[in-house]
């Protein structure tokens, strides 16, 4: 039983791809609110670089809660993404480590029932 555990965890990492976690529209989802984040932060009127928005001038408080929005978008998909990352390697790790534990716990009741 623990072997089996063990090995499906191997096989677990192993055969997890990166798009049965995470699909092409999460991916544009990403990339576009890292796109508005960043022209929000840096293409406007008060923005220190030469680069200027051709948009309307905003009010600071406007600017202000469009990029609050755009930032908890981004930070909502960013957290997507991290878990996405972690499936294969954190389920994986687990089978591994709870395959372990039962080789030991069964190893370890094997070895008292032969006494």
């Amino acid at each position: 039983m623990g072997v089996a555990l063990i090995l499906g965890g191997f096989a677990w990492k192993a055969t997890v791809r990166p798009s049965s976690v995470w699909s092409k529209e999460q991916a544009k989802e990403l990339t576009d609110a890292r796109n508005a984040l960043h022209d929000l932060t840096y293409n406007h009127e008060d923005a220190p670089s030469a680069a200027k928005a051709s948009r309307p001038s905003q009010s600071p408080a406007d600017r202000d809660a469009a990029h609050a929005a755009a930032q908890a978008r981004f930070d909502r998909v960013q957290a997507e993404l991290v878990q996405a990352r972690s499936v294969g390697h954190e389920r994986g790790a687990w089978l591994i480590r709870i395959g372990l534990a039962a080789v030991v716990l069964f190893g370890i009741g094997y070895l008292s029932s032969q006494q």
